[in-house]
């Protein structure tokens, strides 16, 4: 029923213990065994500390280590393999510094599942340093700047999605820092219905070395000039306007260099 991809690398040093209290939450899970779940480890890694630690580490439900060699540090291109490895119907994103709260959480997903065979479905999310205490809740939502990244939906791993739907729109594998924003606005536009799990949750890994603090605003503005020779005819250029207008009391480099490329 459900393929749990978690894209993985070497992540400075930390992969194996971010990886290791993924997987632990997902053991955790409480779920009935009519619901055949299954993980893939998309590794990116050029070493093979994960490998070697996939081989030792005891799971509820089998587990496939998928080496990628191509697109190292795309994160895209590595969701996007891994999902490729997937044999079920659904696919459960979860990203390697993420991780399941609820013990319910995929009987919760299972259920819907069954019950209302839902497009995509999206859960609530939290934030965590320690996997003890949890803040900042926000139940996904859309917005008229989501594109810009202004992400008020949170990462991919609130996502629970057809595989078909993937197959059809995979994460585009040009945009770093918005590749969770673009992938949203894309589905959105084509698949506007979906059902929102809002009373579970997946928490997202805080940590110094996340992606986001890598990237700046040369960066967003670079992924923003992409977007608009990718949806031309979307009217863009004027949410643009709109956008910056927004940013005026809030970000007045981003809205700056935003006016410069259009």
């Amino acid at each position: 029923m459900i393929s749990i991809v978690i894209p993985v690398y070497e992540m400075k040093g930390l992969g194996v213990s971010f990886l290791r209290r993924g997987l632990d939450s997902i053991n955790k899970q409480v779920l009935d065994s009519q619901y055949p779940v299954e993980i893939i480890v998309s590794d990116h890694s050029k070493d093979t500390q994960i490998a070697d630690f996939i081989q030792t580490y005891l799971s509820r439900f089998p587990i496939r280590h998928c080496l990628n060699s191509a697109g190292h540090g795309n994160i895209s291109q590595n969701v996007n393999f891994g999902i490729t490895q997937a044999q079920y119907p659904y696919i459960k994103i979860l990203f390697q510094d993420d991780l399941l709260v609820e013990t319910c959480y995929l009987q919760t997903i299972a259920d819907i599942i069954r019950e209302q065979a839902p497009d995509c479905i999206f859960t609530s999310a939290t934030h965590t340093t320690n996997t003890v205490e949890f803040t900042g809740d926000m139940v996904p939502r859309n917005n008229e700047f989501l594109l810009f990244g202004q992400n008020t939906v949170s990462d991919p791993s609130v996502l629970t999605i057809r595989k078909s739907i993937l197959e059809e729109i995979p994460f585009d594998e040009n945009v770093k820092l918005l590749m969770d924003c673009e992938f949203y606005y894309h589905l959105f536009k084509y698949y506007p219905s979906f059902y929102l799990a809002k009373d579970i949750r997946i928490a997202i890994g805080v940590w110094s070395g996340q992606t986001q603090g890598d990237l700046t605003t040369s960066h967003t503005v670079a992924e923003i000039a992409y977007l608009l020779t990718k949806y031309p005819n979307d009217g863009l250029r004027e949410k643009v306007v709109s956008y910056c207008a927004f940013l005026a009391d809030k970000d007045t480099a981003l809205a700056k260099a935003l006016r410069k490329i259009i």
